[in-house]
Formats: structure tokens, sequence, C-alpha cells
């Protein structure tokens, strides 16, 4: 097996946004997580409350965009 070098280019588009108040924040920081890990606000917003119904499948998939493992143990050992 080889290692073979890989390069990422990101193209980043500024765009300067006049924020007047926490909520336009809170809208912008929302659509940036959407942007970022290509699930729903709402989905995410689901998960970071702790909602029991959310789909395990997703959940899996934003694990993995963020770079987080889980790990799971037999209890007693």
């Amino acid at each position: 097996m080889y290692n073979k070098a890989v390069r990422l280019v990101f193209c980043v588009e500024v765009n300067i946004m006049k924020i007047t108040d926490s909520e336009g924040l809170g809208n912008i920081i929302r659509n940036r997580r959407k942007e970022y890990t290509g699930l729903s606000v709402s989905f995410i917003s689901d998960v970071e409350r702790g909602k029991t119904t959310v789909e395990i499948g997703k959940v899996m998939q934003l694990i993995s965009i963020l770079g987080l493992d889980i790990n799971i143990n037999v209890r007693g050992r």
C-alpha cells in the first residue's frame, strides 16, 4: 500500500452582514451549521436538545462530519 498526498483547496465566499441583534446572529449561526453538515437546522437542533426520536443514521452522519466517535462499553466491565 502506498501513501498518496492529497491537497484540498477550499474556496471561501466572504459576505459582510450587519448584525443588529441576537436573533440575527442566531440565524447566521444556524444557517452556517446547515451548510457545513448538509443536515437541516431543525434536525441539528433536535439532536442538540436531546430529542430521543431522531434518526440514528443521520446522527451517525453528523458525528462523523464533526470528527467525533461513539464508544460503547459492556456494563459491569
